[in-house]
């Protein structure tokens, strides 16, 4: 009898020790995964609320740029962070951070590469702002792209502005010039230049109007200005955007087809 029992404390006792190395593991895994940054690592900026300062940390990490937005108490960081992912295959990524509305928040300025190759590169812009409890996009356009073979060319060209900065009116400006090349001379029958304005859904916290850019779609003749209204159209409403597929979105997306023509 006395041995049954030493046998049965001999087994619970390897049960404890196998559930508390299992235990160890999976702490040990768990905290691998997580970041494990510093109050040093930060730059302070309010993105989720005007009366406190987050910490954000930019790092590449193969060819991404993971942004990781922590809340703070002092100088300490809380756990679990919300991480935005961008791909940036020569990590050539920039973030710059604004309150063009006023609101005593900044959003996030991401510029990063699109399509790319020999002789190709996109240059996309992409604005996150904070909204109902997460960071979603709200603008997404092309700001630079060039693409080049067999003698010929193309670039689009972006400048922007922002007017009535710093109200719920605000509006963005874009002046478009599209050249295309042969033997590295300008085509002058080819070259375009347009206008556009999107301007600040405040009910919807866009910059996007899919009944404006309809509207917008079926007057513009230009094939690239057609491509740049499809791309926005095709952008899903901010609120279904699952951040976490955000990456698969941009590559899927038709903003990497802007300069794609069959007669060029």
């Amino acid at each position: 009898m006395l041995l049954v029992y030493r046998m049965k404390l001999l087994h619970l006792i390897s049960i404890l020790i196998c559930s508390s190395l299992l235990i160890s593991i999976y702490a040990q895994t768990t905290s691998v995964e997580n970041p494990t940054h510093t109050y040093a690592d930060c730059k302070f900026h309010s993105l989720k609320s005007k009366d406190k300062l987050d910490c954000i940390v930019e790092e590449f990490s193969g060819n991404e740029m993971n942004l990781y937005v922590y809340e703070l108490e002092k100088q300490t960081l809380k756990n679990n962070p919300e991480k935005i992912i961008i791909p940036s295959w020569y990590n050539f990524a920039n973030v710059e951070y604004a309150d063009i509305l006023g609101e005593g928040k900044k959003m996030i300025f991401v510029t990063f590469e699109g399509n790319m190759g020999n002789a190709t590169l996109q240059k996309i812009l992409l604005v996150f702002h904070f909204q109902n409890n997460s960071f979603r996009p709200v603008l997404f356009e092309t700001i630079s792209y060039k693409s080049a073979c067999c003698g010929k060319a193309q670039s689009l060209e972006l400048k922007y502005k922002f007017i009535d900065v710093g109200s719920k009116r605000v509006s963005i400006q874009l002046d478009y010039t599209y050249n295309q090349y042969v033997l590295n001379k300008i085509q002058l029958d080819k070259r375009k230049t347009w206008s556009d304005e999107l301007v600040w859904d405040n009910k919807n916290l866009t910059f996007y109007d899919g009944e404006q850019e309809e509207k917008k779609n079926k007057k513009a003749e230009f094939y690239v200005e057609k491509k740049i209204h499809e791309t926005r159209l095709e952008f899903p409403p901010i609120h279904s955007i699952e951040m976490n597929k955000l990456t698969d979105l941009i590559y899927k997306s038709k903003i990497f087809d802007v300069l794609v023509d069959e007669r060029y």
